[in-house]
């Protein structure tokens, strides 16, 4: 059995927030969080990967390590410069393995422009992705500390890219828009043929105690010889076995092509208190991607398709489904 505890500090404003627009009544908003979890169990044995079975992983998504861990530690700063113009920076830290190659990273540094008394919001710089709640959600938001499996399997757990995002803010309940990214996040790249957008859409509507959101959206990447860097392309690590077993090297395949990944969302809650709700979550969301996978030569041995100088090559097609559906209090 898992047993875990949060941990969390919140310092001026609240749980820091993926996105963020600051009121002109409060200009100017500083906000920190951190969460760290004790675990019953590692998410997988010592010395294995974490790979999940008829996918292509990559990014930030490890595992979970047995005993105490920070999860995550946020601090952002958020300026609301004039009536039309706003801006933010954001450092944060996230937990990246064994060999800990984690540290403080720029996850925003943006600069924005909101229509006056209109709905039309303009953002560019480093940005985190609006199409999906689960992806901006900080870990001291979500019920568990851990990440959504889609959120892992499908962009590599964190999304956080140079791009700009043109949509239609929060109006009678409805926000709308597009976003356009270089492809530093996975599962695209960001190399001459890489890259990715996105089109997103929800509702959310508020009573004095009840409250319902619903959304949707697609997301479109293209990737040049990704490859998964928690373990290969170019940060190889050396396998390690336990005394008188063989070390499985890491199948470092590479993937050229598109990814097309769409999903859904809702939220029905119920406010008991002010310091109590209910609430009824649902998630789901789809992968497609046609391409090739390509696997260097010392990695020939489980490959049939024909040998190129680069290795071995063959089309690359495939699907996925995640759904989640969770209670909350």
């Amino acid at each position: 059995m898992k047993r875990v505890f949060l941990f969390s500090t919140v310092a001026l404003a609240g749980a820091a927030q993926a996105h963020y627009i600051p009121t002109m009544q409060t200009p100017t908003t500083v906000d920190a969080d951190l969460v760290a979890t004790w675990r019953s169990a590692s998410l997988v044995e010592e010395y294995d990967y974490w790979q999940v079975p008829g996918t292509l992983m990559g990014g930030h998504a490890w595992p979970a390590q047995e005993g105490v861990q920070v999860d995550e530690m946020n601090l952002s700063l958020n300026h609301r410069i004039d009536e039309n113009l706003f801006g933010g920076v954001g450092l944060a830290s996230h937990p990246e393995g064994d060999d800990s190659h984690g540290g403080v990273e720029l996850e925003h540094a943006y600069v924005g422009w909101i229509q006056s008394d209109g709905p039309w919001v303009a953002e560019v710089g480093r940005l985190s992705a609006a199409f999906s709640p689960s992806l901006m959600a900080h870990a001291s938001q979500r019920l568990a500390s851990e990440a959504p499996l889609a959120n892992d399997v499908f962009f590599g757990r964190h999304f956080h890219d140079d791009g700009a995002r043109f949509w239609w803010h929060e109006t009678a309940g409805v926000s709308a828009g597009a976003e356009i990214w270089r492809g530093k996040a996975f599962p695209a790249t960001d190399s001459g043929d890489g890259g990715a957008w996105d089109v997103f859409a929800r509702y959310q509507w508020q009573s004095e105690r009840w409250s319902f959101q619903a959304g949707g959206w697609f997301y479109s990447a293209a990737a040049e010889a990704r490859a998964d860097h928690r373990y290969g392309g170019g940060h190889q690590h050396v396998p390690v076995a336990p005394p008188g077993e063989t070390a499985t090297a890491f199948s470092d395949i590479r993937y050229t092509g598109d990814t097309d990944i769409h999903g859904l969302h809702m939220e029905l809650a119920y406010r008991i208190s002010s310091d109590w709700r209910l609430a009824l979550e649902g998630n789901g969301c789809g992968r497609n991607w046609t391409g090739w996978c390509t696997m260097p030569l010392v990695d020939r041995r489980t490959w049939t398709a024909p040998r190129t100088a680069a290795g071995f090559n063959r089309p690359c097609t495939g699907a996925n489904t995640l759904s989640r559906y969770a209670p909350s209090s």
